[in-house]
């Protein structure tokens, strides 16, 4: 990693070291976005890896691990609060 210069350094600088100066680090930019970009996709890959499991893909149910959700119950919810509204009326 190269140190920053200040203002002081580039002032005593010819045109043609500046020019050379920014074209190197115009490539240091590039190739900084290019990785940057291939980051960023990465990281959307695996967001879409991580957001899938047997119940939205065809991934086996083993493969979710300890965090599968509760299986909805197909009974009616019965007890204290249907029977206290049964009383109430």
């Amino acid at each position: 990693m190269q140190t920053p210069l200040d203002k002081k350094a580039l002032s005593v600088l010819e045109k043609n070291d500046l020019i050379a100066l920014l074209m190197q680090q115009n490539e240091i930019l590039m190739v900084q976005c290019a990785r940057i970009a291939g980051l960023e996709k990465e990281i959307e890959e695996l967001k879409g890896k991580l957001a899938k499991n047997s119940r939205n893909s065809s991934k086996p149910p083993s493969s979710d691990g300890y965090d599968k959700p509760k299986p909805k119950s197909q009974r009616k919810i019965r007890g204290l609060a249907t029977r206290t509204a049964v009383a109430g009326e």
